[in-house]
């Protein structure tokens, strides 16, 4: 039992996990308390959205997984953001598209292959060698009206060593939905830096 014991150990601390932001200003709550909008005082804000899909593997029986695709939770935070700001988001009609503004919140992921490698590194060192993952998040706003073009970007990345129980992270990187807070105030301060809704 004790020949299992060290190699176990081991491989319990190569999965301690640091994650790091490449703006920590990102992490903060809003400065100003978010007003909350009746729907009757909410001015209709014709946009053009073009908002990345997230996709997600779930089990589907035994030997079965099934993947789904969607952008129904990163629209319902655009949506939201625009309500803060008094403005009812909705899809440009055809015909006045090309004078609309637009929003686009895009991510990117490591390749899968580079992240595969270093995963494998990670276990056959027990830990010495960091698995690595990156995710960028990317909104730009765009308004032909009033030539406003703004794009900001910011990255979230992990690595998965032994040497992470030495480093400290942010609270505000710990939690599961860490990222889809980023994202919502990556969101907001781009219409903050455009000035939209104000």
């Amino acid at each position: 039992m004790k020949i299992f014991t060290l190699p176990l150990l081991l491989l319990i601390l190569s999965a301690c996990t640091h994650r790091s932001i490449s703006n920590p200003e990102l992490l903060k709550q809003p400065n100003t308390p978010q007003v909350k909008y009746a729907k009757k005082d909410l001015k209709v804000f014709p946009l053009n959205v073009d908002a990345a899909q997230s996709c997600y593997t779930s089990s589907a029986g035994v030997n079965t997984t099934r993947t789904t695709c969607s952008n129904k939770g990163r629209l319902n935070t655009i949506t939201n953001v625009f309500k803060e700001r008094g403005l009812q988001a909705v899809q440009a009609q055809k015909g006045s598209e090309l004078s609309a503004p637009n929003l686009s919140v895009q991510t990117d992921e490591i390749n899968w292959l580079l992240e595969r490698i270093t995963g494998l590194g990670n276990i056959i060192t027990l830990g010495l060698l960091p698995m690595y993952h990156y995710e960028d998040f990317v909104v730009s706003y765009k308004d032909p009206t009033t030539n406003v073009d703004i794009t900001e970007e910011v990255t979230i990345t992990s690595t998965t060593s032994w040497f992470s129980l030495f480093r400290t992270m942010p609270e505000e990187l710990e939690g599961s939905r860490a990222k889809y807070k980023v994202e919502e105030n990556l969101i907001r301060k781009v219409l903050d830096d455009a000035k939209v809704g104000k």
